[in-house]
């Protein structure tokens, strides 16, 4: 395949397992924002819906963000945590996707917010910075789901971050390090072709019937969705092939 299948699989060291467990349990701990439910297609559900859409990136600070913070205090602190340790991998071709990092990272960008309120811009730029690393780690060995949540994850610092440089109290000096900072962290981001061999290892071994990794597979993928599809009713057209 032009590169190392056990290099590129190689087991995950247990600090790195246990940096991951770390945000998968941060996720778990956090409580959802209280919203009311309406009838769907009710004029008070399309308002809803868009509050909904304006809460996870308003235009001001809302006391439902203020709320949801301060309920979720120990989820923030558990990935500010785990983001400390250093890079782990969340989206492994060998396990399943980790499909809660666009929440976890919603909840630290309403935190970062809620900073920046209080004048507490160092606070707040480093749960940006959370945020950037957390999607960096999506990246590695990741699915297309992993990938594709990245940018998802990624869009949440690039939309509260020009908030952050505008602040009061912000200078110049602080917005060109922490443009360094952001630069060095985009420079560690996994290249690209991490997702072709991610896709290949784990097409390679849903062929193959590996259990693991159809216990994980990745249903939002159409392209692993109807290998499956072909392995258990066209077994003739894989062997074809």
């Amino acid at each position: 395949p032009g590169f190392s299948v056990a290099e590129f699989t190689k087991p995950l060291s247990a600090e790195e397992k246990q940096t991951a467990d770390m945000y998968r349990r941060a996720w778990e701990l956090i409580e959802p924002v209280e919203l009311i439910q309406p009838k769907k297609g009710s004029e008070e559900s399309e308002e809803n819906e868009d509050q909904q859409a304006k809460l996870w990136h308003p235009p001001e600070l809302s006391e439902k963000q203020v709320r949801w913070v301060e309920k979720n205090s120990d989820a923030i602190e558990l990935a500010l945590q785990a983001s400390a340790r250093g890079p782990c991998v969340l989206d492994d071709p060998t396990h399943g996707p980790f499909y809660h990092a666009y929440e976890l990272a919603r909840l630290l960008g309403a935190s970062a917010q809620v900073l920046q309120s209080e004048g507490k811009l160092e606070e707040a730029f480093d749960r940006y910075r959370v945020i950037l690393r957390l999607a960096n780690d999506l990246r590695r060995r990741g699915s297309v789901f992993g990938w594709g949540d990245y940018y998802r994850v990624d869009s949440v610092a690039d939309n509260y971050l020009p908030t952050w440089a505008a602040s009061q109290g912000q200078t110049p000096e602080r917005i060109r390090e922490a443009i360094a900072e952001l630069q060095q962290i985009t420079q560690d981001s996994p290249v690209l072709t991490d997702f072709v061999k991610s896709k290949y290892v784990r097409v390679r071994r849903l062929l193959s019937g590996d259990v693991e990794s159809l216990a994980n597979l990745d249903l939002l993928d159409s392209m692993e969705s109807n290998l499956i599809w072909y392995h258990c009713f066209g077994s003739w057209e894989i062997t074809r092939a």
